[in-house]
Order: C-alpha cells, then structure tokens, then sequence
C-alpha cells in the first residue's frame, strides 16, 4: 500500500481557512476589493490562491496531487477561536486538528510557488512525524 492510499484513507484532512465570510455580499465586496485595491486584500492565502476570477490553474493541480483530501473554509464556518488567526493551514482527523502553517506564517509567503513548497514541506515533516515509533 502507498502512503497516498495509506493517508487518504485515514480519515486525515488538510484543511485551508481563509480570511473571509462566505455569505454572498461578503463574496461580492471581496471580488470588489481584489480588483480596486488588491495590495490591502486581508486574505493572503486568497490573494496567493485566486485571481479576480477564481482559483488559478497551479494551485488546483497542486491541491488535486496532495496525498491527503483537501477542503476549504472560511472564517464563519470554523469554531470562534480559530477565528482570530486566520488565514491558516491545518490537518484534521475527526474533531482533532493539528496546525500546519499559520496566520503569521501566511501572511509572509510572497508566491503562490513558495506557498506550495511550504505546505509539501509540512506536509513531509507531518507524515515523517506520523510515521516514526
């Protein structure tokens, strides 16, 4: 058995928590304040992640190689004390979640390749840290 196998059906998920609402007008004010004002957007992983338009080409094939499933969330759909250090990067495995990259960690990666390169390498040491005795 592969570890894409082994890890998938595991019940482990990584989780992307984006600063942002999911309601239609926050949705619409958001599309808004990408196009006008793009530098002072307040999610740095949707600034990364997503153009004017949707998310870009790269980061969904990167997203649909990962050996582990992937969702995302925004910030009113996750508990309130995850809420205040948005956006992050977390793996979850039923009600437990391990924090894989933070807010503060988020908001320095200058491009979507070296986001990419972060979360394989996370991603690496957690499954070397999972799999060791």
């Amino acid at each position: 058995m592969n570890n894409e196998s082994t890890y998938r059906g595991e019940g482990k998920e990584l989780v992307f928590v984006y600063n942002a609402r999911s309601d239609i007008f926050s949705k619409v004010t958001d599309f808004a304040h990408k196009i006008i004002f793009p530098e002072s957007y307040s999610c740095s992983l949707c600034s990364l992640t997503h153009g004017a338009v949707g998310m870009h080409r790269e980061w969904a094939e990167f997203i649909q190689s990962l050996p582990l499933k992937v969702s995302f969330l925004y910030k009113d759909q996750v508990e309130s004390n995850t809420q205040e250090d948005v956006p992050q990067v977390w793996i979850q495995s039923g009600r437990n979640r391990e924090l894989l990259i933070s807010a503060g960690e988020l908001n320095t990666i200058p491009t979507l390749e070296a986001l990419m390169d972060l979360v394989n390498q996370r991603l690496n040491d957690w499954r070397t840290n999972a799999m060791s005795p």
